[in-house]
């Protein structure tokens, strides 16, 4: 499977609200070669939108995060399709043009990441032979350089900032 296959995957499984159903629909029409290579592309895209800049305007959408918020994030970025995706690794102030406030929680409820799973035991493989195929790329090294203040991440990510920042919820779950 090529990543224009993948994407286009993504693309057709959002033509209505019912995205990982659709998505997991289109997989199980799928060889299990097939599942699991759409599962390495996605680990490579996950792997490749491991990036500091969208780590960062990812707390300031959900006012919180951690390794897996971080892994929800970017699952669900990858869910929005690839012209979202792309814009969002170039620049993430983008995100803001197209995320509505009442949005957020689609987040963390995004389970892309379990899909490619779901249709490759539908299809009669095993737990055991889907995470033997796998192939984990690294993450790339992150430097930690976080902004101390709401006036830093504005600096940085003005439209981010002035859309999702959450002080009460920042100080909530902090």
């Amino acid at each position: 499977m090529e990543k224009d296959e993948f994407w286009n995957i993504i693309e057709i499984s959002n033509m209505d609200n019912n995205m990982e159903e659709n998505l997991l629909s289109h997989l199980k029409k799928l060889e299990t070669s097939e599942i699991i290579e759409f599962q390495n592309i996605f680990l490579d895209l996950m792997a490749e939108s491991y990036k500091f800049e969208l780590l960062e305007v990812n707390f300031v959408i959900s006012s919180y995060v951690s390794d897996d918020v971080f892994n929800e994030f970017r699952g669900w970025l990858i869910s929005n399709g690839f012209s979202r995706y792309d814009k969002a690794l170039e620049d993430p102030e983008t995100i803001a043009e197209w995320l509505k406030q009442n949005e957020i929680e689609e987040i963390h409820d995004c389970k892309i990441h379990q899909v490619a799973e779901e249709a490759f035991l539908a299809v009669g493989g095993s737990h055991e032979n889907f995470f033997d195929s796998l192939i984990y790329p690294e993450n790339p090294e992150i430097t930690v350089d976080w902004p101390e203040s709401k006036k830093e991440f504005s600096d940085k990510y003005p439209k981010i900032v002035s859309s999702f920042w959450n002080q009460e919820l920042i100080n909530e779950l902090h």
